[in-house]
Parts: structure tokens; C-alpha cells; sequence
């Protein structure tokens, strides 16, 4: 959404931050390199959607496990 966004200026996130770990958005991916950062930068996705394949195991396991926010 940012990529098509004329007055986009700056995105937070939160990936690879400390308390995420184990269970970062990008542990529930099979392709989490969509998401490698260049210079601050992530590259424009070039597949329909997200391009994002969701490893639904990983997401079975955590849902079973649970989270403690």
C-alpha cells in the first residue's frame, strides 16, 4: 500500500525486535526474505497479493501453544 501511496513518507515496524522473538510475523512465513531490508529499505513485493506463502504448520503449532501478551 505504501509503494501506490503519492505522499508516503515513512512505515514502522516492528520485525526482529527482541520480545517478538520465536514468534515474529515472519516465523509464520516460508518466504520471509520478501521482507529483507536494503540500506532501510524493503523492496517493492512483485506477486500478486503479498506474494506471502504462509508456512500453516508453524501457525498450527503456535495456535496450540498459545501467547501470553
Amino acid at each position: 500500500m505504501d509503494a501506490t501511496t503519492p505522499d508516503f513518507k515513512i512505515q514502522e515496524q516492528s520485525l526482529g525486535i527482541h520480545y517478538n522473538e520465536g514468534m515474529d510475523i515472519l516465523d509464520y512465513m516460508k518466504n520471509p526474505e520478501l521482507f529483507d531490508y536494503e540500506d532501510g529499505y524493503v523492496n517493492i513485493l512483485d506477486k500478486p497479493g503479498f506474494g506471502v506463502e504462509i508456512d500453516e504448520e508453524k501457525v498450527m503449532q503456535a495456535a496450540g501453544i498459545g501467547h501470553d501478551w
